[in-house]
């Protein structure tokens, strides 16, 4: 949805439910940040 490297135009809101917000390591692996 997001990359690190765009500007921010906006947010989403969300009303229910999880969000999760992770990086891609140079691994390959996911590292969860939040």
């Amino acid at each position: 949805m997001f990359n690190n490297i765009q500007s921010c135009i906006g947010f989403s809101f969300i009303l229910e439910g999880t969000i999760r917000v992770y990086k891609l390591g140079d691994d390959g692996k996911d590292i969860t940040l939040y």
